[in-house]
């Protein structure tokens, strides 16, 4: 299994100290290399860049998209951000792998460790970033070949891991990166039980012809009826540094790691979040 390095400290040394083919970061593994906010860049990673191509290391950039009222201004500038940021990170870094280049509205970190207060989107505000990301997308895919993933783990606390509620959440990641027409990346580090489910769904997603004037309506019913007072802003992994074994006793509710089978309280959830999927429209069978 590969490995991607996410540096904490961006001089060349750093960056480039972890290799290592038997005790750190082999040829096969990869290397996070971000375009920056106002679309910086740094002469330390390209350096990284240049020693990790050498090597044989796949490059991931974690700076894309737009920023409505950031850098670039209104939509039309957010979307030009969004593209520039995607290409750029080609150009200087070699970045093969990218987040997607989705548009946005400036807004507070979604992964602070704590609560936070992000305004309310206007029906036709949602309606906007959806589009506009979606022709972003729809750009980058016709006339570049590096890959674009969209986050589609687990997004709920840790101890929800197994819950309804969790698999929902996750469910409408998988929707929109797939109607958005992205590669899907399961983050936070998830069981593999939400890795299946999130294959699952995209599949039902394209089966099921949901068009993109279709996502925000399906969305949107998913959270009002049963996502209304759902935490996720958490990330689990933050546990690993405090209690790590809260964060593995949420993956074995979900996965036994000894049978390499799910769990019986994992399936009944999966077989209500299925039932309560197909009744909005959505083909799982």
């Amino acid at each position: 299994m590969a490995v991607c390095y996410y540096p904490i400290l961006t001089t060349a040394a750093a960056l480039i100290a972890p290799k290592d083919e038997a005790r750190g970061l082999r040829s096969s593994d990869g290397i996070l290399l971000s375009v920056l906010p106002d679309l910086k860049v740094e002469s330390e990673l390209i350096a990284a860049s240049i020693f990790y191509e050498e090597y044989g290391c796949f490059r991931q950039n974690g700076g894309v998209g737009g920023a409505v009222g950031g850098f670039a201004g209104g939509w039309e500038g957010a979307m030009i951000e969004a593209v520039v940021r995607n290409i750029a990170g080609w150009v200087v870094y070699r970045d093969a792998v990218q987040y997607q280049g989705s548009v946005d509205r400036l807004r507070q970190n979604p992964w602070a460790l704590h609560s936070i207060n992000t305004p309310v989107k206007s029906k036709e505000e949602r309606a906007r970033e959806k589009w506009c990301s979606f022709a972003v997308h729809t750009a980058l895919s016709r006339h570049k070949n590096t890959i674009m993933n969209a986050g589609a783990g687990s997004g709920g606390r840790v101890t929800d891991q197994v819950s309804v509620e969790n698999l929902l959440w996750t469910a409408k990641d998988a929707i929109r990166g797939t109607i958005l027409g992205v590669n899907l990346r399961c983050v936070r580090t998830p069981p593999p039980t939400t890795v299946q489910w999130v294959v699952e769904i995209s599949d039902a997603t394209l089966k099921s012809h949901l068009s993109l004037m279709e996502l925000d309506e399906i969305l949107e019913r998913i959270q009002r009826d049963r996502l209304s007072s759902f935490n996720t802003n958490l990330d689990p992994r933050m546990l690993l540094y405090s209690d790590p074994h809260a964060f593995f006793t949420s993956h074995q509710k979900c996965y036994d790691y000894i049978k390499q089978q799910p769990t019986e309280q994992f399936l009944a959830s999966r077989r209500a979040a299925r039932k309560y999927l197909e009744n909005i429209g959505l083909t799982l069978s």
